[in-house]
């Protein structure tokens, strides 16, 4: 019996936190409009080969249409920043300072504008592989 008073307070407590999350707000759609989700395409390597054979030189995004980069950064397990730019065309040639870095995973943090005005930050890792 108590397992049920439990459960009734649960959910009277989550209609109304839903309902006073919606207070006061309402949209309204024509009925004969759909409502499409907005899928993001960006596409980031998770490796790269920086030996000048032509594929997979340069670590950058591949499917990049009307986005803007606003910031890409790459850091080594140190922390430094090895590689920074916000040129979208632009991307990381395994080089730092003019010298060739290590077979390492790198971290990057990559800041995007998107044609809808939304931005987003991707992070992960790109293994530079010699």
């Amino acid at each position: 019996m108590q397992q049920s008073k439990i459960n009734v307070w649960w959910i009277a407590l989550l209609l109304s936190v839903v309902v006073s999350a919606n207070a006061g707000y309402s949209q309204s759609f024509p009925s004969n409009d759909v409502v499409k989700p907005v899928t993001r395409k960006i596409m980031i390597p998770t490796a790269f080969t920086p030996n000048n054979d032509g594929h997979n030189d340069v670590f950058k995004m591949v499917n990049v249409t009307n986005e803007t980069l606003l910031e890409m950064r790459v850091f080594n397990r140190w922390g430094t920043v090895v590689f920074s730019t916000n040129d979208i065309s632009k991307g990381w040639d395994g080089k730092y300072k003019g010298q060739d870095q290590p077979m390492a995973v790198y971290g990057y943090a990559i800041k995007i504008r998107y044609s809808d005005g939304a931005e987003e930050v991707y992070k992960g890792t790109v293994t530079l592989i010699r």
